[in-house]
C-alpha cells in the first residue's frame, strides 16, 4: 500500500468564466494521472458547486458557509479573473474576492491569481499577473 499527500485545491472564479473552471479541473486530473505515481500527490480539485453541502445557519450567509465548508479546509486556492470580478457579498465586491480574503486570512496555503488576457468574446489564454482589485 503507498502513502499518498492529498492537497486540496479550491479552484474560486466569478461566473463568467465557468468553463475556465472546468478547464483547470480537467487540468488537475490530467496532472494526477500523470505525476501521482512519481511525486506520491494527488490533487483534489474543490469548487463550491460541487463540493458545498447546502446548509442554513442562523444570521450567516451562504457566502460564510461555503467560506467555512469548503474554503477554510483547502490547501491551495486558485483564484480566476476574467472580465467581472463577480456579484458583491457581504461586505465584498465579489464572492471570490470574499473567498481570497478569508483563505489569505485563516489558512498557512498558497494562493494564485489569474487573469484571463484577452478581448472579450476571444479564445482565452492564462496570464500570471498581480493586477490590483
Amino acid at each position: 500500500m503507498k502513502t499518498i499527500n492529498l492537497i486540496k485545491v479550491f479552484i474560486a472564479s466569478p461566473g463568467d468564466i465557468a468553463a475556465k473552471r472546468n478547464e483547470v479541473e480537467e487540468t488537475v486530473y490530467r496532472w494526477n494521472i500523470e505525476n501521482t505515481d512519481n511525486t506520491k500527490v494527488i490533487l483534489m480539485p474543490i469548487r463550491w458547486e460541487t463540493n458545498a453541502i447546502p446548509t442554513y445557519i442562523n444570521n450567516s450567509s451562504g457566502q460564510s458557509v461555503i467560506n467555512k465548508q469548503i474554503v477554510e479546509n483547502s490547501d491551495i486556492l486558485l483564484a480566476i479573473f476574467g472580465h467581472k470580478l463577480g456579484s458583491p457579498v457581504d461586505n465584498y465586491r465579489s464572492g471570490t474576492i470574499a473567498e481570497i480574503d478569508y483563505f489569505y486570512k485563516n489558512s498557512k496555503g498558497e494562493v494564485g491569481i489569474f487573469f484571463l488576457d484577452e478581448p472579450v468574446g476571444s479564445v482565452a489564454k492564462f496570464e500570471n499577473q498581480t493586477r490590483p482589485l
